[in-house]
């Protein structure tokens, strides 16, 4: 091994190796031999590449396929239900009203339950769906040991490319990264990467912080470590849609473009206990007149306007925003700004939705 004159405070020639304190410096290439490709660099000439493909996505604009989405919201809401039924509408390549789903199959990574309490889910959302039985494609594994672990990373590695597994839905992520620390970065950037080791797209179920569980859970935050965030590529709020047994599904972020709209969902229980039926509804329809009470404020303002204009059948005066929404003239006129070409003003200073029929 060559030493050079970089232990004398020296500048090293070029393509030399440097060793400082017991380090070992490898030579770096120059940008004309990385042009040429006549180094054994692993970087690549990104300028070469052709276009790839669109991007591809699992549920059309909100779960990107490949990545790692996090569906997140407070106790209660029925977000396993939830994720069972985007499961089922995967496994079956069942469509949602605006939304094309492409069919794969499922696999149930369950760290809350037990293997007979997800069967039950899952016969009671088939019904609810229409099926007299649960249609084929998914998939149910208990993990022993904790997410993160090289084991379970092996685990699951094997399970997917043994029946072709191209969703995992964690149910939860909280629960399931016991062993780790929720609120450390290191922790959860090193468990989350282990997760996006398995190449398949995964929505993890997740929790909000305690501070924003009794509070406009609008506003909330994923349990634990901003990174968690970070890292996903698409994250989906859960939050009480006002009306019993109504939830909405907010998109908060989306890493390849626009956010979806809200997306509202009613779940209904029937009295047997054996049918749960998910169906969604348009963000104008009377039952969802009090949603807004767990949205950001520019969604506050949104659904005022809608419900107004549903209830007088006419344009929103200003007046009447301020007054249902409690916010000042300029905050109003931000938000209803922001929302583009969602909103039609009028010459006379009133507003109308636009509404898709």
């Amino acid at each position: 091994m060559q030493q050079t004159d970089a232990v004398n405070g020296k500048q090293p020639p070029h393509n030399s190796i440097s060793v400082r304190a017991g380090e070992v410096h490898l030579p770096i290439a120059s940008s004309k031999e990385l042009a040429n490709g006549k180094t054994g660099s692993k970087l690549i000439p990104l300028w070469k590449r052709p276009e790839p493909a669109p991007m591809n996505w699992l549920i059309d604009g909100l779960v990107p396929e490949g990545f790692l989405t996090i569906l997140y919201g407070n106790s209660d809401l029925g977000k396993s239900y939830v994720c069972l039924w985007l499961g089922l509408h995967v496994a079956t390549g069942r469509d949602l009203p605006g939304q094309q789903i492409r069919e794969r199959k499922v696999l149930w990574l369950d760290f809350e339950m037990n293997e007979d309490e997800a069967a039950r889910r899952l016969w009671r959302v088939a019904r609810g769906m229409g099926y007299t039985e649960p249609p084929s494609g998914i998939f149910y594994y208990k993990p022993e040991k904790p997410l993160g672990s090289k084991d379970l990373e092996s685990e699951i590695a094997i399970e997917i490319e043994r029946n072709d597994i191209e969703l995992v839905i964690i149910d939860s992520l909280s629960i399931g990264a016991s062993a780790s620390d929720a609120s450390e970065q290191r922790d959860m950037v090193s468990l989350l990467k282990s997760i996006e080791s398995w190449g398949v797209t995964t929505i993890a179920i997740d929790h909000i912080s305690k501070a924003a569980a009794g509070a406009n859970q609008g506003n909330a935050t994923i349990f634990g470590s901003t990174f968690k965030r970070a890292i996903a590529r698409s994250t989906i709020l859960l939050t009480p849609g006002g009306s019993p047994g109504l939830v909405v599904l907010q998109h908060t972020k989306n890493n390849f473009g626009q956010r979806s709209t809200n997306l509202f969902l009613e779940l209904k229980f029937d009295t047997s206990g054996k049918e749960v039926s998910i169906s969604q509804i348009s963000e104008s329809d009377p039952r969802a007149a009090s949603a807004g009470e767990h949205m950001p404020a520019k969604e506050q303002v949104w659904m005022a306007l809608i419900q107004t204009y549903r209830e007088t059948n006419s344009p929103v005066p200003m007046d009447t925003l301020m007054e249902v929404t409690g916010k000042s003239k300029a905050r109003i006129q931000s938000y209803l700004s922001e929302l583009g070409s969602k909103v039609i003003k009028h010459r006379n200073g009133t507003y109308t939705p636009s509404l898709e029929t």
